[in-house]
């Protein structure tokens, strides 16, 4: 039955009985140093050498008190190492006798009880992670007898108790397989008591196996340096008892007879070995050896099986399908040792469903597996990425504090809206961040998630491509983005007069004639006048671009018309508004403005077209209907330039300056502004070559090709007033088919 949620905090009985466990392992330590090696001495061996393990079993004992069904069954690994206890304590009840006789079969028996209990230990405390692995485990037994009496009967030369010790350490190695394979199901990064049973039971190999050694080959002997791992082992016990406290357990686990079965015959293994069997054993070894073979087959096999099986289910358990990142399965299973000193940021794509119901989902899973790849290569090895679910991913950041993960956000955000191409769309993406760190509100990755979810939400509210730091505030590069918005959207709400429009003309090349001009925005921020580069994503992420893309066209025709300028301007409009509305919006425009459709020239850009193309093509050919002039704007820059031109009617289109810039000295630029312009030519569109940064392109292109240029080599952006005097000095002609009338 379900078990509520709950925190276990270690009691001061705990506290101090894990300090005493290593204070007394130390001290047999010390002990044992000062001693001279091979003798008895009881105080030590009595004393010194059991003590670690009375306390060990009290400390679990305390530990399985618990209320948690999970915590309970700590109590099959405290009986365990009681018997283990009450088998060293009866060899002193009995006068040793030789290594060759068993002088001690009651505490070998006792001693051999230690495996079962823990064996059904670590299945009632794995059962949910390692059930199909462990389903056989019936067979192991079966072959571990077979084995250990086919052992005890051949091997006349070692002293018969080699095939009991056998016997411990086949345990040892079985039980330190299984920790292992659990640690390795937590991508190694389990809870600290996975990582101090897996010590315990390496001690315990190790020591088992070097008293085999040493028996077979008669050169044991007490008080050595191997006796130190034994309750080395049992310490280790005892402290993964106690870091367990703290955790948390969900569900309650059943008790079932599979678990008493493995117990009993590896019980009566040990009963078998300790009181010599003889007689109708031994003419069976045969027979035993050739069963145990066809199970090592059989178990083999099936082990193979299960573990593909295994890794499959851990795969889809655990794995996001899509991005291969962790999922939020894996977030949640990560131990509070991984959150110590952590912080955990949660990222939110922006505007992902609008790309999901215009490209399709297909466009969609290709812009989360970049965005994956992205965040993989922004981080360190030791950071732990995953997604969290639809489009949002966590991050969890090994020693972060606070303020750097919300810079480490930020530039993940900043990688994020890197430039992106899907199905030959380029797209802007953006992300919002909350951050949360390790503390007294959140001790656990769960809880980190819950603070981390909250900031995102203040985060998202705020506006796309802002970090919030849970009671921190934004982060250091959101809040400068904040008060950016925050004044530009002041500045629209005074007038938008601080968006000033800067001209830069567009002549042809045959004779110099001005074709027009495109309107530039600046912004005019406490006395200094900004670059589009500095504020124009603000101004996108703010909602403000219909406002801005209304402000510059009614301000560029009433400062054309105002100065006497009979030039056509054009007005750039950014992807996301070539929608219905904008037929209304120019409408507007031109009517506030008096002025013509024919003065009008509208950039559209390839994206514009690409993310709707049947609903951009309307829109655009009504615009069209009323006069107003279309350009494809950037052309060159996305993957379908040449189908838009085939499919869609535009009067002009402008050579993206990337290709323009370098004609002289790329080849390959040369060819496409050569294939672009021939076929410009034959459908009848305008070419406007923009990037005529110096005079020696101006020459190349006046001389090779038909059409207008744009660039700082015919005239920089300037304001209306610098215009008049440009046009004055001039003397510049106004292109008669560009149907402007003065």
């Amino acid at each position: 039955m379900p078990m509520s949620d709950g925190r276990l905090r270690a009691t001061t009985p705990e506290r101090w009985l894990s300090y005493a466990l290593i204070a007394s392992f130390v001290l047999y330590l010390i002990t044992l140093a000062t001693s001279t090696p091979g003798t008895e001495e009881p105080l030590r061996d009595l004393v010194g050498y059991n003590l670690p393990f009375a306390l060990a079993v009290v400390l679990i004992t305390l530990h399985a008190r618990r209320r948690q069904v999970a915590a309970r069954t700590w109590l099959a690994l405290g009986a365990g190492l009681l018997a283990y206890l009450i088998g060293t304590l009866s060899t002193y009840a009995v006068a040793p006798i030789t290594l060759t006789d068993d002088a001690y079969p009651i505490a070998n028996a006792l001693w051999l009880l230690m495996y079962p209990l823990a064996f059904a230990f670590l299945l009632m405390f794995t059962r949910r992670r390692l059930l199909a692995v462990l389903q056989y485990a019936w067979i192991d037994v079966g072959a571990t007898i077979l084995d250990a009496t086919v052992l005890r009967s051949i091997t006349g030369e070692f002293p018969p108790v080699a095939g009991l010790d056998s016997l411990y350490l086949l345990g040892d190695i079985a039980l330190l397989v299984i920790v292992l394979l659990v640690i390795h199901t937590f991508q190694w990064h389990p809870p600290a008591t996975w990582w101090l049973l897996a010590a315990a039971l390496l001690s315990w190999t190790v020591a088992d196996m070097g008293y085999f050694l040493q028996v077979a080959s008669n050169t044991y002997s007490d008080g050595t340096a191997l006796d130190v791992l034994w309750p080395l082992g049992a310490v280790l016990f005892g402290l993964a008892a106690y870091a367990d406290i703290g955790a948390t357990y969900r569900t309650r686990q059943a008790f079932t007879v599979s678990y008493y079965i493995p117990g009993l015959s590896l019980l009566g293994v040990g009963l078998v070995l300790a009181f010599h069997p003889s007689g109708p054993l031994e003419p069976l070894a045969v027979v035993a050896g050739l069963i145990t073979l066809c199970l090592a087959v059989v178990r083999m096999t099936l082990a193979i099986r299960e573990g593909i099986s295994l890794g499959d289910r851990l795969r889809r358990d655990q794995v996001d399908s899509l991005t291969g990142l962790p999922n939020m399965r894996a977030m949640r299973e990560l131990s509070s040792v991984r959150a110590r000193g952590a912080s955990l940021i949660v990222l939110d794509l922006t505007g992902f469903s609008e790309i999901n119901h215009s490209l399709g989902h297909d466009a969609g899973d290709q812009l989360l597996v970049l965005v994956a790849e992205r965040l993989r290569s922004s981080l360190r090895a030791v950071d732990f990425v995953t997604r969290l679910g639809g489009d949002e991913f966590g991050v969890l950041l090994s020693n972060t504090r606070p303020e750097a993960a919300g810079r480490i956000a930020e530039n993940l955000i900043s990688a994020i809206e890197q430039p992106v191409t899907i199905n030959g769309v380029p797209l802007h993406v953006t992300a919002c961040a909350g951050v949360a760190s390790n503390g007294p509100e959140a001790e656990s990755v769960e809880a980190m998630l819950a603070l981390a979810d909250g900031a995102l939400v203040r985060a998202v509210a705020d506006g796309p491509g802002l970090v919030h730091i849970h009671a921190g505030g934004p982060g250091s590069r959101s809040e400068e983005r904040l008060r950016a918005r925050a004044d530009i959207r002041a500045a629209f709400d005074s007038g938008g007069d601080d968006f000033l429009v800067y001209y830069q003309p567009i002549v042809r090349l045959d004779d110099r004639s001005v074709f027009g001009v495109e309107a530039l925005v600046r912004w005019r921020r406490e006395g200094v006048i900004l670059l589009p580069g500095a504020f124009i994503d603000d101004i996108t992420k703010s909602g403000t671009m219909p406002l801005l893309t209304r402000h510059m066209i009614q301000q560029s025709l009433k400062e054309l018309r105002s100065a006497g300028l009979p030039y056509a301007v054009a007005v750039n409009v950014a992807p996301e508004l070539v929608t219905s509305d904008l037929i209304d919006e120019v409408r507007d425009a031109l009517a506030s403005g008096h002025s013509t459709p024919e003065q009008l020239l509208l950039e559209i850009t390839e994206e514009s077209l690409m993310r709707a193309p049947e609903a951009a093509a309307l829109i655009l050919a009504e615009l069209r209907s009323a006069g107003i002039r279309i350009e494809l704007d950037d052309f060159g820059t996305g993957w379908s330039g040449l189908s838009t031109l085939r499919d869609l009617s535009v009067d002009g289109l402008k050579i993206d300056y990337s290709f323009v810039s370098r004609i002289l000295t790329d080849p390959t630029a040369l060819a496409i502004v050569q294939g672009v312009a021939t076929m410009a030519a034959d459908l009848g569109i305008e070419v406007i070559y923009e990037g005529v940064e110096d005079e020696a392109v101006e020459e190349f292109l006046r001389t090779s090709f038909r059409g207008c240029g744009q660039g700082f080599a015919i005239a920089r952006p300037m304001p209306i007033d610098d215009l008049v005097r440009w046009t004055a000095l001039r003397d510049v002609q106004v292109d008669p088919t560009a149907g402007i009338t003065p």
